[in-house]
């Protein structure tokens, strides 16, 4: 079970086909309470977002028009799924529990999520031991 209100969550089927609950920022779910109340008679099935109908074209026609690449240097691709690899990374460099991770993408495995989805070379190893607490001076000690 996904933590958070009914307001806060939102119901979803994953690739195992089985039922499970999202769960939404709060400035999403202010976002969607509003349409609802701009849209009294949508039904809860009707599309919130009008989606292109080639969203691979529309994709890359955008990221022309921005100027970032389809596919850079190291060969990696900005499509829709390189937002998955994002969400892993932007959640590791936030400092959120790999566990925590793992269920937001509805992953299998912490092994998918770690090694595959976040991209360990922008996490910040140096800020990471800051954390640590100061070991005594055993040198100084001694003295």
């Amino acid at each position: 079970t996904a933590s958070g209100s009914p307001e806060t969550r939102t119901r979803s089927v994953s690739k195992n086909g089985r039922e499970c609950w999202l769960p939404l920022r709060p400035s999403l779910a202010g976002d969607l309470r509003a349409w609802r109340e701009e849209n009294p008679t949508a039904k809860s099935t009707d599309p919130v977002l009008r989606l292109a109908s080639r969203p691979v074209a529309a994709l890359r026609k955008d990221l022309a028009h921005a100027g970032i690449a389809y596919q850079d240097d190291q060969g990696r691709y900005a499509d829709l799924h390189a937002l998955r690899h994002s969400l892993a990374t932007h959640l590791a460099l936030s400092s959120v529990a790999p566990r925590v991770s793992q269920s937001v993408l509805r992953h299998s495995s912490l092994d998918l999520t770690m090694q595959t989805y976040t991209d360990a070379g922008l996490l910040d190893q140096a800020k990471a031991l800051e954390h640590l607490p100061d070991l005594p001076n055993a040198v100084g000690d001694a003295a």
